[in-house]
């Protein structure tokens, strides 16, 4: 059974990738979806960036935000994070790395440097690079102790993302970009 958290998570990432209008990160693209806009490939990378970027990490931001239902002061807690902030994050990093190493077996290594260094961090245009390479995270991954990643908790080591929660985000992100390949077709 699903938590609600993380079907509104879904729902959330689905949104804000039609809102935004992506069309395969930061580069800029001409044509149509599927006909010379490409979509974020590899979907399996960034089916864990989705995942893990649901969690908190010790160089997030705190924020408050305000809500007054029915008068009431009630107070809820996010947190933002920021490029850099990922750039730099030992756990996100190898948890990230870790994971497409455990669900992008059939993309080459080359491709998996390329999502690494392009889009590992996020898809803002500017964003800093990654402090280090995949094949480097990974192999500081394969050297520590893992956990498995609560959806939604921090993360401040390095964690294993269910595979419950990796087909979610990968099932979501997949027929996304069907719909928008059909869009296309019929444009």
């Amino acid at each position: 059974m699903l938590r609600f958290e993380t079907v509104l998570g879904v729902i959330f990432l689905s949104f804000a990738l039609l809102v935004s209008g992506q069309s395969g990160g930061v580069q800029v693209n001409h044509g149509l979806v599927g006909y010379g806009i490409n979509p974020n490939l590899p979907s399996c990378a960034f089916a864990c960036q989705a995942v893990l970027q649901s969690s908190q990490l010790e160089c997030s931001t705190p924020e408050v935000m305000d809500n007054m239902p029915m008068g009431s002061m009630v107070m809820s807690m996010t947190f933002m994070t920021d490029p850099s902030c990922y750039a730099t994050d030992d756990s996100y990093l190898q948890s990230l790395a870790l994971c497409i190493h455990e669900n992008c077996q059939a993309i080459q290594v080359w491709q998996l440097e390329q999502f690494w260094a392009m889009y590992g961090v996020g898809q803002a245009d500017p964003q800093p690079s990654p402090k280090e390479s995949y094949q480097e995270a990974l192999f500081k991954a394969g050297n520590s102790s893992t956990i498995n990643l609560i959806f939604g908790e921090p993360l401040n080591q390095t964690s294993r993302v269910s595979d419950s929660d990796y087909q979610l985000y990968y099932g979501t992100l997949s027929v996304f970009w069907w719909v928008e390949v059909r869009h296309s077709m019929t444009a």
